[in-house]
């Protein structure tokens, strides 16, 4: 289309140059052929723009055959490796979240997230070592992950992974305490879910 325009833009230039031409010589008006020249010479910079940018673009990519794949890591490989940076709990929280915004899951991995939290949560472990980075931020993310999953509405399913996601969060990032009234809420709230399940 950008050639198409810059051709047309080029033809109607050389035309108005004619026309202008003719027109100095019988002494005849010239203001048909300078808008003739103006809309072509507008023609001619559009189409010139749109076939650079099509060519820059065809130049700087690689043909499908050899483009690389990239090596695909593990959300285990990125919760990993935002553990170990360094910054406060509420700094690898939110890495963790931004991260779990846009990972891509499927409903089986979905089932397998649910009865890992029901694990974490029947052993009381998730609230046993608050401080291990790995641990909290595992957890946290799956919790997410089935929420998002989910979406809004109120099953068993998401009504447990969020209370557990909210206590986990909270017990994390030092805003509450294993044991608190807050806790012991959101662990009832757990159990009501349990029994649906």
């Amino acid at each position: 289309m950008g050639t198409f325009l810059s051709v047309l833009g080029f033809l109607g230039i050389s035309i108005g140059v004619i026309l202008l031409i003719l027109a100095l010589f019988k002494k005849t008006s010239k203001r048909n052929s300078s808008i003739i020249i103006a809309i072509s010479l507008v023609l001619f910079i559009v189409g010139a723009i749109n076939s650079g940018t099509k060519n820059t673009k065809s130049a700087d990519s690689k043909p499908a055959a050899q483009t690389e794949k990239k090596k695909e890591i593990s959300w285990k490989e990125e919760i990993n490796k935002i553990a170990k940076l360094n910054g406060s709990p509420t700094d690898k929280y939110d890495a963790v979240m931004i991260y779990a915004k846009d990972y891509q899951t499927n409903e089986k991995e979905v089932k397998e997230f649910t009865k890992e939290i029901i694990k974490e949560y029947k052993t009381k472990k998730y609230d046993a070592d608050i401080t291990n980075d790995q641990y909290m931020l595992t957890n946290i993310f799956k919790a997410n992950v089935i929420n998002r999953y989910i979406g809004k509405v109120n099953t068993p399913q998401n009504d447990f992974s969020f209370d557990f996601y909210q206590n986990t969060k909270y017990l994390y990032r030092g805003v509450d305490k294993p044991g608190s009234d807050a806790v012991r809420a959101n662990e009832r709230q757990m159990e009501k879910a349990l029994k649906k399940m």
